[in-house]
């Protein structure tokens, strides 16, 4: 998703921009993410350099700027001319598939991160390669509940108290930061998180889900973290997806790309006068591969 339009307007004939651990440099001016940490601010601060406007696409002001795609200071971005549009939060970044690949950034189109991350949480059965922080009201049904006797000491004769919910299809689950249950507020310190449940214990202000339409609120972190061997994966799987949309892009003769030789890992692409497509035969090789590499659930609502 684009987030950020950057456009220039001046004499000046050339303004390289890239982005890397944190910081956006445009032309000789560099811009802390850290310090400038929403999309909001860093607009602000970008049109302090003369000739630049920024606009917010997407409704993203409040976006954090951290998530930011990265781009390369080896395949920078050209500001001057059409602008640069920066993306938001995907499993590759336009750095990778320039420095993996030695593309050209002008070559990349955005929508193609989109793309790869859709394809790769549909091929997985619904996994997230990073995490996601998410405010829900969630339908609880029976086949969702569990009693697990391990953290509450509440029992009765004629009466089961449900006190773990299941939610694989949010798996893996990280942190809860609120929580309740048909209107009642249950403090998330007292809550136990496993991979795929909540779990109340005998702390918990209710010891027992309810079952009903709306009857969870819950605010919560979910996915497998950008870090995590599954991410890292997650990562490289969506590179060469974006590869092999940008062999099919030059192989239809699109009119405007620069001129590309790449090699890597015996895959060689060349703009033109090229009529050996192998290497799109191997790339999809490489993504079959990665692909076995990532977890795959089907069908998980029931237990």
């Amino acid at each position: 998703m684009d987030i950020l339009k950057i456009t220039y307007s001046g004499e000046t004939t050339s303004i390289s921009l890239y982005i890397e651990n944190d910081t956006l440099v445009c032309g000789v001016t560099s811009i802390s993410l850290v310090a400038y940490d929403t999309v909001a601010k860093l607009k602000t601060e970008l049109e302090k350099i003369t000739g630049i406007t920024a606009t917010i696409l997407n409704s993203s002001s409040a976006f954090l700027c951290s998530k930011i795609n990265e781009i390369s200071r080896y395949f920078p971005a050209e500001v001057v001319g059409t602008g640069v549009y920066l993306s938001y939060d995907n499993y590759s970044s336009p750095k990778q598939v320039c420095e993996t690949f030695s593309v050209p950034y002008a070559n990349i189109v955005n929508s193609w991160f989109d793309n790869a991350d859709n394809i790769i949480t549909a091929q997985t059965g619904g996994f997230k390669f990073k995490e996601i922080t998410e405010t829900l009201t969630i339908d609880v049904h029976s086949d969702m509940l569990k009693t697990n006797d391990k953290y509450i000491n509440k029992y009765g004769l004629f009466y089961v108290e449900y006190n773990e919910l299941y939610l694989p299809e949010y798996a893996p689950i990280q942190s809860v930061s609120s929580l309740s249950i048909d209107g009642t507020s249950v403090t998330y310190t007292t809550l136990i998180t496993t991979y795929n449940s909540i779990i109340l214990t005998s702390s918990s202000e209710v010891s027992s889900f309810v079952e009903g339409q709306d009857k969870v609120a819950i605010t919560f972190n979910y996915g497998y973290p950008k870090t995590s061997s599954y991410g890292v994966i997650a990562s490289q799987l969506a590179t060469y997806i974006i590869y092999d949309n940008l062999i099919n892009y030059v192989s239809s003769g699109t009119q405007g790309l620069k001129p590309i030789t790449a090699t890597h890992s015996s895959l060689v692409l060349k703009e033109q006068g090229d009529n050996d497509y192998s290497q799109g035969v191997t790339n999809r090789q490489h993504i079959r591969t990665l692909f076995k590499g990532l977890p795959s659930k089907i069908n998980m609502r029931i237990v």
